[in-house]
């Protein structure tokens, strides 16, 4: 989806704001610069902020340059100025009367306002103490505009404010705003901006914006979630050169023994056959507290799998000094233009006509009915419920009946565009027991583009003439309640956690966790019925509105393209499945002028094809109404992110080869059910490692080696194959190649 404004990152749980009025956001978009030498870090021109609070920050290439945050200032006009051209205008219609137990004359009300970039008496006087240096404002990225208006409750008698959000223009350092108002709220804004001390607090405009900056890193408090885990049996690089302590097992080649934390295990080649009997080979433990001589105990231990660890050259990305980080202000600007001195910027249109209407006291309104929309049922959708607002004209507030799992956006670069937006991976304990299995999804409203336009084509004739129309969702800013925020329910199976859920501007980002060994459930789960739940969200008026929230492969989404995009050359439309279903797709929607028409194609596209639709002339706009088809499919051929582990597998030749008069033996292997296939080729009397990357849904699952070994035999020219066999990994990552295996 389109990028957010300011305001609408500091309503989401992905940034912690902090203060009364002007609030200082963090957002959770951390990321770290190495300075390991492998990728030198090249420093950008940001600034380098250790408190959000200062009045400046120096940048990071020239610390003698520095950065500070911009104000702004509400601009008012001159008595003298055209009202035409004021930087503020507060003008108004009447529209037919209200509903309701007193009636009023119905209002469409529109205010302009002005603010221009300013710098603080805080920045002015810390840079007059630096010497004056060279210093420029932050670029303000983002950036929104809201008005803030206070109005007593008339249900409750407390003073409470409302944030409508305006739509802003910017040219270098000035930002015009302009808000619609409807009916009281016409009423209740003329009279918080027209008189002095009207309410307890004066009217608000809120500026919010962001920036990106430089931030010193605790090494102490990062923590590597995706990538670089590894589940290898250490290979000793030289014989008899072991790590010390030894706090796993480790491989010695030259010795054909495993160093353990607690003893050795010798695997003894197989000896030299008299004539009579060939002597299979042997293993044997060895305590690390035996004597000098240490006598030497066969055993039918094997070697487990080893633990699942972090890369030593992992954790180099962890050892650096700077991260950039998004920060987003929020800074309120008393709006207040007395009617007195300014009356003639009030204006009322009759019949066309403007005339100024000044101070004009059966106008101003300072109490109303907390209400912000009203249902709209004849819209009702399996899809979605649809609500007019009774505050801004031309504004519908739509709630979704479910948010699933969405696609990275189109626009997306081609190794993320139109992939489910899944990430699967470990975080590691200071013991196996503590390690957790992670599945992180975006999730957004299951409202396809073909769904979205039809709604706008049923909504068209409610906006006023002239208007504007405007979806809103229930995470938008001006929606969400400081006093009772989104709540969650889940229908939870035994030994998964309570999801981890973060409200987005769009959506919400759930984390589900639960213990390795629950792992394959949890993908399991999601993978047949899915995970359930709801959010409630309840307006500043008090609505409450609940929308399902549902985790399973049934993906929504990417938000502006859909899952199945049409594209216009000439009279043809090539209509593109970009997911990992079959999609059934009903007709298109034809636009060569201001209304759609719908043609009816009825297609069955594959995942990844195209077809070709011809049209009788060509269009401007197209879009495709769709459904998946068929079954679903499981997360392995979803092309989701699923962190990889490393792992291996040791091949050790015990086999005297003149007992058998063998020349020559190689290993064929392969994870079951896949095609790759892997050789190995074993000298007498030595090892080889078996590198194997895995998903790690994969690596948790059972994982089956297949090997084949062929044998090569003296004065013979073929090579013998032996069936394929097969050797549970999750078991043990060692196969010793003795007579009895592979005759």
């Amino acid at each position: 989806s389109k990028a957010p404004s300011a305001h609408a990152l500091l309503a989401t749980d992905l940034v912690r704001a902090e203060g009364p009025l002007r609030l200082l956001g963090l957002a959770d978009d951390f990321i770290i610069e190495r300075l390991d030498g492998i990728l030198p870090s090249r420093p950008l021109p940001l600034p380098v902020v250790d408190s959000a609070d200062a009045p400046v920050w120096p940048d990071r290439v020239d610390p003698q340059k520095y950065w500070y945050a911009p104000g702004w200032t509400a601009v008012a006009p001159s008595p003298s100025d055209d009202p035409a051209t004021a930087p503020f205008l507060f003008s108004f219609e009447s529209s037919g009367v209200t509903g309701g137990a007193a009636p009023a004359v119905g209002l469409d009300g529109d205010v302009l306002f002005t603010l221009r970039q300013s710098v603080s008496e805080a920045t002015r006087a810390r840079l007059a103490e630096l010497g004056d240096p060279p210093a420029r404002p932050v670029p303000a990225g983002n950036l929104s505009v809201s008005l803030d208006l206070p109005f007593r409750d008339e249900a409750t008698g407390e003073v409470r404010r409302q944030l409508f959000a305006a739509e802003t223009e910017q040219d270098g350092e000035t930002i015009t705003a302009r808000v619609s108002l409807l009916n009281q709220w016409v009423r209740l804004c003329y009279g918080a901006l027209a008189y002095p001390g009207f309410q307890e607090e004066p009217a608000r405009l809120r500026v919010a914006y962001a920036y990106r900056a430089y931030v010193p890193v605790d090494n102490d408090r990062l923590e590597l979630s995706f990538g670089g885990k590894i589940a290898l049996t250490e290979i000793a690089a030289v014989s008899g050169r072991l790590p010390e302590p030894v706090i796993r097992p480790v491989f010695d080649p030259g010795r054909m023994s495993f160093h353990l934390p607690h003893g050795e295990l010798r695997l003894d080649r197989e000896a030299p056959a008299p004539r009579s009997r060939v002597q299979l080979a042997s293993t044997h433990l060895v305590s690390a507290h035996s004597l000098t001589t240490p006598v030497l105990t066969p055993v039918a231990t094997a070697i487990a799998r080893p633990d699942l660890t972090l890369a030593v050259a992992a954790t180099s990305v962890l050892e650096t000094r700077y991260a950039t980080q998004s920060f987003i202000r929020d800074e309120p600007v008393d709006a207040l233009y007395p009617c007195a001195t300014l009356g003639a910027f009030y204006r009322q249109v009759e019949d066309g006509l403007e005339s100024a209407v000044g101070c004009r006291e059966t106008l101003r309104l300072g109490e109303t009915v907390h209400r912000q929309y009203e249902e709209l049922p004849e819209f009702r959708d399996t899809r979605y419920r649809a609500y007019r607002s009774l505050q801004q004209p031309g504004r519908f507030l739509v709630v979704p009946s479910a948010y699933r799992i969405t696609r990275f956006a189109a626009a997306e670069p081609p190794e993320r565009a139109y992939r489910p937006a899944i990430m699967i991976y470990a975080l590691l304990g200071k013991e196996p027991a503590e390690h957790r299995y992670f599945f992180r999804a975006t999730l957004e409203a299951d409202l396809p583009p073909f769904a979205r336009r039809l709604l706008e084509e049923l909504l068209e004739p409610l906006i006023p003439h002239g208007g504007k129309l405007v979806l809103d969702y229930p995470t938008d800013p001006t929606l969400q309640n400081s006093e009772i925020p989104a709540s969650f329910r889940w229908a939870l199976p035994s030994g998964i956690d309570l999801p981890e859920v973060l409200q987005t501007w769009d959506g919400f980002q759930v984390s589900l966790s639960t213990g390795l060994a629950n792992a394959v459930a949890v993908t399991t789960l999601i993978e047949s019925s899915g995970l359930t739940g709801d959010v409630t969200f309840t307006l500043p008026d008090g609505l409450s509105l609940t929308s399902a929230l549902v985790l399973d492969t049934v993906v929504t989404g990417p938000w502006e393209a859909g899952g199945v995009s049409v594209s216009l050359s000439g009279t043809t439309a090539t209509v593109t499945n970009h997911t990992e279903r079959q999609m059934n797709v009903f007709d298109l929607a034809i636009s060569a002028g201001p209304s759609p028409r719908h043609l009816a194609v009825d297609l069955s596209v594959e995942p990844g094809d195209s077809v070709d639709v011809p049209l009788e002339q060509a269009a401007e706009m197209a879009y495709a109404s769709y459904e998946p088809a068929g079954e679903r499919v499981p997360l392995s051929r979803m092309n989701v992110f699923i962190e990889d582990v490393t792992t291996n597998v040791i091949f050790v030749n015990l086999l005297n080869y003149a007992n058998h008069e063998l020349v020559a033996l190689r290993v064929k292997a392969r994870l079951k059910g896949t095609s790759p296939e892997h050789l190995v080729e074993l000298d007498e009397g030595a090892s080889a490692s078996l590198t194997l990357t895995l998903p790690l849904t994969t690596y948790l699952d059972r994982q089956v080696l297949e090997y084949q070994v062929g044998k090569t035999f003296s004065g013979r020219e073929a090579t013998e194959e032996t069936p394929w066999m097969e050797q549970d990994l999750t078991e043990a990552n060692v196969i010793s190649l003795t007579w009895d295996v592979i005759d």
